[in-house]
């Protein structure tokens, strides 16, 4: 591999360091963006939680101007709660989806009637984008 070459994950031919690509809701970026947002967190606030030296570090990731050390990453999916497969390639690994796994407990302890009105508010919040 050369050195501007990545492999199937997106690596450099160092492997320490990963760049999305520019295809918007698809970038390593675009998905840390939207966990940050999920989280109801400014990137200030994340920055300083991770210890990444600024706002502008993250703003640059975020935008993909910038490559996200895997050490990062790492940090950014256990933060998460999510794995390191879905900030890379938007893999989403039900497994490893901590929040996922909380809210299908919390779902399988309900009643059918509960159940199908937490699952109606979901979709409000997902068409609303809450």
């Amino acid at each position: 591999m050369n050195k501007g070459t990545r492999n199937a994950a997106g690596e450099s031919a160092t492997g320490s360091r990963v760049r999305g690509n520019a295809a918007g809701e698809s970038t390593i970026g675009s998905r840390i963006r939207k966990l940050r947002i999920r989280t109801g967190m400014t990137q200030m606030q994340l920055s300083e939680e991770l210890h990444i030296a600024n706002k502008a570090r993250l703003s640059n990731y975020e935008n993909d101007r910038r490559e996200v050390p895997l050490e990062v990453v790492i940090m950014m999916a256990e933060y998460f709660g999510t794995s390191t497969d879905y900030i890379l390639r938007g893999i989403l690994d039900r497994e490893k989806d901590t929040c996922l796994q909380e809210a299908v407990k919390i779902l399988a302890a309900m009643d059918p009637r509960r159940r199908r009105a937490v699952l109606e508010h979901l979709r409000i919040v997902e068409k609303f984008g809450m």
